[in-house]
């Protein structure tokens, strides 16, 4: 068996969800234990066949992994199965090193749609994989990418958001340089999800994460760090900089339509922003930053509130000052 199918069998066997790769007919060449036990899958077999798929849905199942070649993000969709209920698929497209099965996709069967908790499971199994195939260079950069990217939204997970903020956090020590930081919040994420259903939420938060790279400048990092919280970390950034860049992002949000098939769809964000002061912890910066939010969440959601002006700058500001949000 080749390296690199060995890794990808190993990796699949530790995810909680039933997990099957497949070809371009639906044809299963790996699964996991989960997949075995709950769908009832087997190497060779056509997944429609095993879920006792009729025509219409088998078609259906073929389109989308058609869709799923064509793209490297994440792409889901629904499946109706006869008697056991819906099932929500994820494809992701598997570009692996020597891949003797030709172009295959990941199906990832996920029925409670609770993502964020079984990735960051699945994100602590990857760091020891990553050590171990540290000599396959393609290898390791294939592993790391699924341990620091959030799958949905492709930006910088809650692991990847905390190893960047260590490193940017001793630079700036090291070195007496700025740093800030803001922590942002999409308004009544929950009531998009009920009205209009989890597809639309998670189109939602691909289109804001896409909003935020367009919208921050190149050398700042976007992460998701919770269901529908993400953060901006801004090296070399003061709070008037900093400021200016969120306010710009929320304007855009605001200013932004999505469209959806039946309907444009808006929403808002509201954030918190802070900058790194002297003789303080990393947990001090982002917890005033979570602060900060709580205090825009509190006075009407769709705006940022930033620090305080402090006696204490990480570096000499004399001359600058920092920003106040609009109507604050």
């Amino acid at each position: 068996m080749p390296q690199t199918e060995r890794i990808v069998r190993h990796i699949i066997a530790l995810m909680p969800d039933p997990i099957a790769v497949v070809d371009r007919r639906a044809v299963v060449k790996l699964l996991n234990p989960a997949a075995e036990e709950m769908l009832r899958l087997a190497p060779g077999t056509a997944i429609h066949d095993s879920l006792a798929l009729d025509a219409d849905a088998s078609g259906k199942l073929l389109e989308f992994l058609g869709h799923c070649l064509s793209t490297v993000q994440p792409v889901p969709t629904r499946i109706i199965r006869p008697s056991a209920g819906d099932a929500i698929v994820y494809g992701t497209r598997l570009d692996l090193p020597g891949d003797r099965h030709g172009k295959l996709v990941l199906l990832r069967f996920d029925q409670r749609l609770q993502l964020a908790a079984k990735f960051a499971v699945l994100n602590d199994e990857l760091s020891d994989m990553t050590d171990r195939a540290r000599h396959h260079h393609s290898q390791k950069s294939f592993l790391q990418d699924m341990v620091i990217r959030d799958p949905l939204t492709q930006v910088l997970n809650r692991r990847g958001f905390e190893q960047l903020m260590s490193r940017e956090f001793k630079r700036a020590r090291r070195h007496g340089r700025r740093m800030s930081m803001a922590v942002l919040d999409l308004d009544h994420f929950k009531s998009i999800n009920d009205r209009h259903g989890h597809q639309v939420g998670d189109k939602v938060l691909q289109h804001f994460a896409a909003l935020c790279q367009d919208s921050v400048r190149q050398e700042d990092y976007v992460a998701r760090i919770g269901g529908e919280e993400f953060a901006v970390v801004m090296p070399e950034t003061n709070l008037l900089e900093s400021s200016i860049v969120i306010d710009r992002l929320i304007q855009t949000v605001k200013s932004t339509s999505m469209s959806l098939e039946d309907f444009d769809l808006t929403y808002s964000v509201s954030a918190g922003v802070s900058q790194l002061r002297q003789n303080e912890d990393l947990s001090d910066l982002i917890n005033r930053a979570d602060a900060n939010l709580y205090i825009a969440k509190e006075n009407g959601r769709g705006r940022y509130v930033s620090d305080r002006p402090s006696s204490r700058p990480a570096v000499d500001e004399t001359n600058e000052r920092p920003c106040r949000p609009p109507g604050r």
